[in-house]
């Protein structure tokens, strides 16, 4: 196996906007539903800009052609109308964190699943993944894979 630096980070408590699409391909039309979401309340603007994270939802099965996909947007405590996305809040919590690129990501997060499994940690959680810079073009997106874990 490949050495790849994971890092253990506690997430700080966050407020999410979400957006779930169900189709065959789920993941940009998810994210730029929510674009469209974050750029009409000029929530792009704001001081340090949102974060964006994204998980399967439900997760894809072999049997199925469609699958779901969560796309997630930090928001303030300001927003509270829920129009067209969901609110969700995501506690605090420790993770083991691994850097990835579209075209690697699944490796990654096998890779990430196989190093809590020989560490001191167990899986405490869904992953997340945070998109490091959604106006990028998608062959140039990064990644941080976010694992929830407890010792």
């Amino acid at each position: 196996m490949a050495e790849h630096e994971v890092r253990i980070i506690k997430m700080p408590a966050c407020r999410l906007a979400l957006v779930n699409t169900v189709s065959s391909s789920p993941e940009m039309e998810s994210i730029q539903k929510l674009m469209k979401w974050v750029e009409k309340r000029n929530l792009a603007d704001r001081e340090y800009g949102p974060r964006w994270f994204g998980r399967n939802n439900p997760p894809p099965q072999d049997d199925k052609a469609e699958y779901g996909y969560d796309a997630m947007v930090t928001i303030p405590d300001d927003i509270t109308n829920a129009d067209e996305v969901q609110l969700y809040q995501i506690p605090e919590r420790t993770c083991a964190v691994v850097k990835a690129n579209l075209q690697n990501i699944t490796q990654m997060w096998n890779y990430l699943y196989d190093w809590v499994k020989e560490s001191d940690y167990e899986i405490a959680d869904h992953g997340l993944e945070e998109l490091l810079d959604p106006y990028a073009n998608d062959e140039e997106f990064l990644f941080d894979l976010w694992l929830p874990v407890r010792k």
